[in-house]
C-alpha cells in the first residue's frame, strides 16, 4: 500500500484527466476507491463505526494496547458516542499510545466531557448534546471543531 503523499499525488493526477467524458464513471470510481483507502490508512486501520464509551462517572484514559486497566478504554473506532454518565464534567485523556487520525467525539450524555492530552492539558470541552472534532498526530492532540454550547 503506498504511503498518504503518494496516494495524494496519483489523485491530483486522476484529477487532471477527469475532462474526458468517455472515461469519466470509471474515473469518478477510481478516485473514490483512492480516496476510501487513504482515509483508512490516515486512521490507521480503525473503524468508523461508533464505538459507545460509558464513562461511569469517572475519569476515561484511551489506550490503543490490549491489555486495559481501570480507568482506561480500548479505543477501535475514529467516532466515539460518549456519555460521562454522572453527576459533572468528566475527563476523556488521549494516551500518547492512542492511533494518529481524525476523531470524532458525540457527547450524548447529560454532563459535559472534558477532552485532554496525553499531558493532562485541556484540548476542549464537550457539552451536553454536542460534538467535538480532533485531531491526533501522534504527539499533538489538536481541537478542529467543538460545537458551542
Amino acid at each position: 500500500m503506498a504511503d498518504f503523499q503518494t496516494k495524494a499525488l496519483a489523485a491530483l493526477a486522476l484529477n487532471d484527466i477527469m475532462g474526458s467524458e468517455v472515461n469519466r464513471p470509471l474515473q469518478w470510481t477510481k478516485l473514490r476507491l483512492l480516496l476510501a483507502e487513504m482515509a483508512e490508512d490516515v486512521n490507521f486501520g480503525l473503524a468508523t463505526a461508533p464505538q459507545t464509551i460509558d464513562m461511569a462517572d469517572a475519569a476515561v484514559e484511551l489506550v490503543s494496547q490490549a491489555n486495559v486497566a481501570a480507568g482506561q478504554v480500548l479505543i477501535s473506532s475514529t467516532t466515539l458516542l460518549v456519555d460521562a454518565n454522572g453527576a459533572g464534567p468528566e475527563n476523556l485523556t488521549f494516551s500518547a499510545s492512542c492511533p494518529r487520525g481524525t476523531y470524532i467525539i458525540k457527547n450524548t450524555g447529560g454532563e459535559s466531557v472534558v477532552v485532554k492530552n496525553a499531558a493532562a492539558a485541556t484540548i476542549g470541552t464537550i457539552a451536553t448534546a454536542k460534538s467535538g472534532m480532533f485531531v491526533f498526530d501522534g504527539t499533538t492532540l489538536t481541537a478542529v471543531a467543538v460545537a458551542l454550547a
